[in-house]
């Protein structure tokens, strides 16, 4: 990710650049003239903010931000006091999207910022002279298609770049094709929580192409069995950051959940849909390519498929790692608030069983199949 950090410390500049060097890479700035002016220069992915300012205050710095273009939708994690949590409210309402209590250990820092494992919060701030756009809901009797279904058409080209930028190979869509045995395959799907829809994204890879792709980008000779289910898994994931960029573009904020490996059986076409422009139907809306190179020779099969999501209510003692909260979740001795959308790490689950009642019931996504028949 490219990370843009604002903080007058030299000394945490230096600790987080160290920590997040492999994998990330940081710009530091000491004040908001200079924040500014890296924004309008390169795209950030996400926006970090020591609380501790001196100079001007973080809420005013996050509102300045917020102002430009780059800045109105970037992410934004405040680093804040122990006891400044206390207030975390007043934080959130400077535009803030997530935090972490400092000193925090770099697990939690990375779990905060990297998708699929971010505790993300679903409401987009926009300064309050400017127009909100409706987020997409589902229409009772509106000639135009939800958002959701718009994606759909676009799913090649956005798998196609999101493919050539991951691993530099150049891929074109054509025909779906269903990957001959031995394949490895994934999943990972994109709630619009609290609403009852959802746009799972399925992936599946011959496995010599697969091992071959391992080879080239893992630099292993021989690639182990869970390096390739890994490497399925981060493609699908991919494919998933790319879907919520474009919908971030019309205002609609996907929820990405946790990516898992399927089996190959699994990964078919579904029943046929109902009309594309009556999402309420059970039947999945779906569309289905394959990405090929011939140099070097590969394929990648790709189902995309929008449904509707079954909720239902679990006790907080039953929740586990990659449940997806259906509802917003307050009091208790929360520090702050778990949104609608929210895929759970472990780190959250043990936060909210130990700040509420274990027999209190949570409304979540139940468990899916969008591609299985008559579902």
């Amino acid at each position: 990710m490219n990370l843009l950090l604002l903080t007058e410390a030299a000394g945490l500049q230096e600790r987080l650049r160290r920590a997040l060097a492999q994998n990330h890479k940081l710009t530091s700035v000491a004040d908001v003239p200079a924040a500014l002016e890296r924004l309008n220069g390169a795209p950030f992915d996400a926006f970090i903010v020591d609380w501790s300012l001196s100079r001007e205050s973080a809420g005013k710095a996050i509102e300045n931000v917020r102002r430009v273009v780059r800045g109105e939708r970037l992410f934004v994690l405040a680093m804040i006091e122990r006891e400044q949590a206390g207030s975390i409210q007043s934080v959130y309402r400077t535009g803030v999207d997530d935090f972490v209590i400092k000193p925090c250990m770099l697990e939690e820092l990375t779990a905060r910022l990297e998708s699929p494992r971010a505790v993300r919060r679903t409401g987009e701030f926009l300064l309050p002279q400017k127009e909100s756009r409706p987020k997409a809901s589902l229409p009772q009797a509106q000639p135009a298609q939800p958002f959701e279904l718009q994606l759909l058409p676009r799913m090649a080209a956005i798998a196609t770049s999101e493919f050539r930028t991951l691993t530099g190979i150049e891929v074109h869509p054509g025909p779906w094709r269903m990957p001959p045995r031995p394949a490895f395959a994934a999943r990972i799907a994109l709630s619009l929580a609290p609403q009852p829809i959802a746009l799972a994204l399925n992936v599946a890879i011959e496995a010599a192409p697969l091992r071959g792709l391992g080879s080239h980008l893992l630099q292993e000779g021989d690639v182990r069995r869970s390096s390739l289910e890994n490497l399925v898994c981060e493609i699908a994931n991919t494919f998933a950051g790319g879907v919520k960029r474009a919908a971030l573009q019309e205002g609609v904020r996907f929820h990405v959940g946790l990516p898992a490996v399927m089996p190959l059986h699994a990964f078919v076409l579904g029943a046929p849909s109902a009309p594309a422009s009556d999402p309420s139907q059970n039947g999945a809306h779906q569309v289905a390519f394959t990405l090929r190179s011939e140099e070097p020779r590969f394929s990648l099969s790709m189902i995309a498929a929008v449904t509707r999501v079954r909720h239902a209510s679990l006790p907080v003692a039953r929740l586990r790692e990659g449940i997806v909260i259906a509802e917003d979740i307050e009091g208790g001795s929360l520090s702050a608030p778990i949104a609608a959308g929210t895929c759970l790490t472990a780190a959250t689950v043990d936060r909210l069983v130990r700040a509420l009642d274990a027999e209190l019931m949570v409304r979540v996504e139940q468990g899916f199949d969008p591609l299985a028949p008559g579902e």
